[in-house]
């Protein structure tokens, strides 16, 4: 027997690629489904969390504080317009406060705004102090009379939640659950094999995040197209809904960001995934044909 022919009869040394067990498979479905849940509370609560943040939260509170303001015509606008003058220029600050115990001050630049933006300007003063001491805090300071503190704080519920403490409360509760979802997610990439570590990991992020990105798109198309809320004063409950929409858009915004986010994050890994199994397989196949190229010279060379 020839060197050539002893050579090809013996056996590989190589140990045999075990599958995985049947139950890591079943263990990363339901490592995936329990991360599908917890990964939609946490986008979830990362909303609240830039919904409650002070460059989103200011303007939402201010339009919705507008949202009750009665502009009426062109000739009341102007009317106000000449009253506010009048007394800025009566007073010896060049300034007012047009709203009684509250930091909202006006000037004689402030005049040459828009009747829109006069009215933002002046609530956006309001709401400032809401959003950085409270509701609760911002009353006691305005009056010492428990009787009005509790009007005020009836008024101003809805702005509870929309505050420096609230925002601080809504990232103590986001990294909480940020960690669980780790946890979890570090069960599906372990039970899981190979580049589908990231397919696992990526179909998860896409499943939960594209039904919220395309939600709060709509909502962000629709409410961009609502013309201007201050426009005209709402008769009936259709209207003041269209009047009202547009001042909802600092929401929808935070929501498409934080799922946009999301979507991108997993097509990340999808395109991460396919590359990085595409140049191992083009690494693997030259390997073979350069051992391929080896064999076949050694054989000629010993013939």
């Amino acid at each position: 027997m020839s060197i050539i022919q002893r050579f090809s009869s013996l056996k590989p040394t190589t140990k045999p690629n075990h599958p995985r067990p049947y139950w890591h498979v079943d263990a990363k479905w339901i490592c995936s489904l329990i991360l599908c849940g917890l990964l939609a509370l946490w986008l979830g609560l990362m909303v609240v969390y830039k919904i409650t943040d002070r460059q989103t939260a200011v303007p939402l509170m201010t339009n919705v504080i507008t949202l009750g303001i009665q502009k009426g015509d062109a000739a009341s606008q102007q009317k106000s317009l000449d009253e506010l003058r009048f007394k800025i220029e009566a007073s010896p600050t060049k300034s007012i406060q047009p709203i009684p115990g509250f930091p909202a001050t006006l000037t004689e630049q402030d005049l040459q705004l828009t009747p829109d933006q006069l009215v933002q300007k002046i609530f956006g003063q309001v709401a400032a102090p809401m959003y950085d001491q409270g509701v609760k805090q911002l009353a006691q300071q305005q009056s010492s009379d428990p009787a009005q503190q509790a009007k005020f704080e009836q008024n101003a519920s809805v702005f509870n939640g929309l505050s420096k403490q609230g925002h601080a409360t809504a990232g103590k509760l986001a990294f909480t659950m940020l960690l669980v979802v780790l946890l979890v997610a570090a069960g599906a990439v372990w039970f899981s094999s190979g580049w589908g570590r990231l397919v696992t990991l990526a179909i998860v992020l896409l499943v939960v995040a594209l039904p919220g990105l395309l939600l709060f798109a709509g909502l962000h198309a629709w409410m961009s197209h609502s013309g201007d809320a201050l426009s005209h004063n709402p008769t009936n409950t259709i209207e003041l809904v269209t009047a009202a929409r547009g001042s909802f858009l600092p929401v929808a915004s935070a929501g498409v960001s934080v799922y946009k986010t999301a979507v991108y994050a997993g097509l990340g890994l999808l395109a991460l995934a396919f590359i990085g199994k595409t140049a191992l397989s083009l690494v693997g196949w030259r390997a073979v044909e350069r051992a391929k190229m080896g064999g076949t010279t050694r054989s000629t060379t010993e013939s």
